[in-house]
């Protein structure tokens, strides 16, 4: 052969190769559908069907695209046994020829969910392994999508029929996290973080910094707080043992300490008995401006006319006493507290506008008393 027909016939064997590569079966399933309304093809030839098991859901139509050979589909009576194959629904596709570019045996929309065997009944085909197998699986619409509240695993169709939890909550509304256990769920999908230095070992030693998370949900702002506890506090109120001090925290007796934080039982009130260190009084009592008084016990006797003149009586602004002889006056209040005093006079005028209103007791030195009111 020369060297010119050696070219030409490779040229030829190359294009008999591409010409071949394209009408190939493998090709064809890129190619337009050559069972019109098939749904899913099954290729056919030489002794096989492929794929030779298959599954679709009910109500798929199932083509048989035959590339070489004359076959059949036959889905009634088993080519190697003669058996019937009880197949859910019998069905049968006539016999075709085949070629490259594919030739369709027929179609069949399989409704009823089951296993169906068929085989090729042309010749020794079956015999010689062309049978294969169909498996058709009821529809079951429903939500398909795992992450659903409602996914059923069992459904094959997604319906669309999927519920999904609000961000943050499960399925139930319950909450999912909370990091601060305020109650309130935390559903941000992102947080600004703010960290605080309490540096509380600096500004006090007796105290130490406590951690703890604070979550601003509203404004999605995650804070890694803190604050300062006492190293040491005993009653646990919040106040370290180093400055604690002792007194009374009652803010209605009359000793109130604003400055104490432990009350020591020291609280005196109006009415508590006391005593005010006066031998001439008696039953001594913490009086309605804290002072502590008693009743007279040397004015507690008859009262005896006073040898001179009180006037007026009652009082409002000033007061004359004249005595018949020169004497020392004590004044006493209504529970026996001394008042008012003077030397040795005849006389005596003085000023009450300050005085409470009541009833008041003169007394001279030798023992004279006599009452009398300010109002």
């Amino acid at each position: 052969m020369n060297p010119f027909t050696m070219m030409l016939s490779s040229k030829i064997n190359l294009v008999y190769a591409a010409l071949a590569l394209l009408l190939s079966p493998a090709m064809s399933l890129g190619q337009t559908e050559i069972c019109p309304g098939a749904d899913v093809e099954i290729s056919v030839e030489n002794f096989s069907f492929t794929p030779v098991s298959l599954s679709v859901d009910a109500g798929t139509t199932v083509g048989w695209v035959n590339y070489d050979g004359f076959h059949d589909v036959n889905g009634l009576v088993s080519s190697i046994t003669g058996a019937d194959f009880n197949n859910p629904e019998s069905f049968v596709l006539g016999s075709a020829s085949g070629n490259p570019q594919g030739t369709c045996i027929g179609t069949y929309t399989f409704v009823v969910p089951g296993v169906y065997d068929y085989d090729c009944s042309i010749g020794n085909h079956a015999v010689n392994g062309m049978v294969a197998s169909l498996t058709v699986v009821a529809t079951v619409p429903g939500c398909t999508d795992s992450l659903a509240c409602n996914y059923d695993m069992t459904a094959t169709e997604d319906n669309e029929s999927c519920v999904y939890a609000e961000q943050g909550y499960d399925c139930d509304g319950a909450c999912l996290t909370d990091l601060d256990e305020d109650g309130i769920c935390d559903t941000c999908l992102e947080y600004e973080i703010i960290a605080v230095d309490c540096a509380c070992a600096y500004q006090d030693p007796a105290t130490t910094t406590v951690f703890f998370i604070n979550i601003d949900e509203a404004n999605c702002i995650y804070i890694d707080d803190c604050y300062c506890e006492c190293i040491n506090d005993a009653d646990g109120d919040g106040i370290c043992d180093e400055y604690e001090t002792s007194g009374c925290t009652n803010a209605e007796a009359c000793n109130y300490n604003v400055n104490s934080t432990d009350d020591d039982q020291s609280c005196v009130f109006v009415g508590d008995a006391c005593d005010d260190e006066n031998e001439n009084t008696a039953d001594d009592v913490i009086q309605e401006n804290c002072d502590c008084a008693g009743s007279s016990t040397s004015i507690a006797v008859e009262i005896e006319a006073l040898s001179g003149t009180i006037f007026p009586n009652p009082a409002t602004s000033t007061l004359t006493i004249t005595l018949n002889t020169q004497s020392t006056l004590q004044v006493f209040d209504s529970v026996g507290k001394l008042v008012e005093e003077t030397g040795v006079v005849s006389s005596w005028v003085f000023n009450v506008n300050d005085w409470k209103k009541g009833l008041y007791t003169l007394k001279t030195q030798a023992g004279k008393t006599q009452q009398f009111i300010v109002e």
